[in-house]
């Protein structure tokens, strides 16, 4: 239980609930959307995809920043200066007052120098690793993809085999039945009573891994689109 409340998220010692299996309606997947629909949450949802995106982001601001570093600059300037400070007309002289205004407009353009071939390798290393972010955004993708479209399948069938072992449940039931009021009216002997109540203990062992299996699947899914939260054990 530790581990899957790390992987939900929570700390190992959080104490998790599951309900009773017999609380749980395995024939179906009532719920859960189209694969195309679970498959467009993960893309938009998932937070490896989320971090790959922040990472890819970064890497193309970085790469704008070097490029615009090394391309010439306009920028509008402004001053306007006001001083009243009292000026001395000489040496001993007595201090007089004085204004003065400075005030001033302009277009002021940056070129930078020719710094070598620093700036250029900068570039390009920028380059390089804003495409190396973009590929491993494809390749989370492709990964977040492949796994949802997995686990979906695995449901299907985890789903399938529950409602097989739902029936062959009910039958080995209505047999133990049968078999034990044949054997009390002495209709049977002990010998087939046995026989249909290993097959009856069989069957539960069955349901058992049955819906073990299928509680799995449900929950691989949800983590494979990003979803994996204690509502998911609901």
């Amino acid at each position: 239980m530790g581990a899957l409340a790390l992987d939900m998220g929570l700390s190992p010692s959080t104490p998790l609930r599951l309900p009773p299996a017999s609380q749980f309606d395995a024939s179906s997947n009532a719920g859960l959307g189209p694969v195309d629909e679970l498959l467009a949450v993960a893309q938009r949802e998932h937070p490896s995809l989320l971090a790959a995106r922040a990472q890819l982001a970064a890497a193309q601001a970085k790469e704008d920043q070097v490029q615009a570093q090394g391309r010439p600059s306009v920028s509008f300037v402004a001053r306007a200066n006001h001083s009243t400070q009292p000026e001395s007309l000489g040496t001993g002289l007595p201090l007089v007052g004085a204004r003065a205004q400075d005030r001033y407009i302009g277009i002021q353009v940056d070129i930078p120098l020719f710094e070598g071939f620093g700036r250029h390798y900068q570039i390009l290393q920028a380059a390089a690793e804003a495409e190396n972010r973009q590929a491993q955004l494809e390749d989370a993708q492709m990964q977040v993809t492949q796994g949802v479209w997995t686990h979906y399948q695995s449901l299907e069938t985890a789903t399938a085999n529950a409602r097989i072992t739902r029936e062959l449940l009910d039958s080995a039931q209505a047999a133990f039945v049968v078999g034990k009021a044949r054997y009390e009216k002495g209709a049977g002997n002990i010998l087939e009573l046995l026989s249909v109540q290993a097959e009856l203990a069989k069957a539960r062992q069955q349901r058992v891994q049955a819906l073990t299996d299928w509680l799995t699947a449900r929950l691989q899914l949800a983590a494979s689109v990003g979803r994996l939260d204690p509502g998911a054990l609901r």
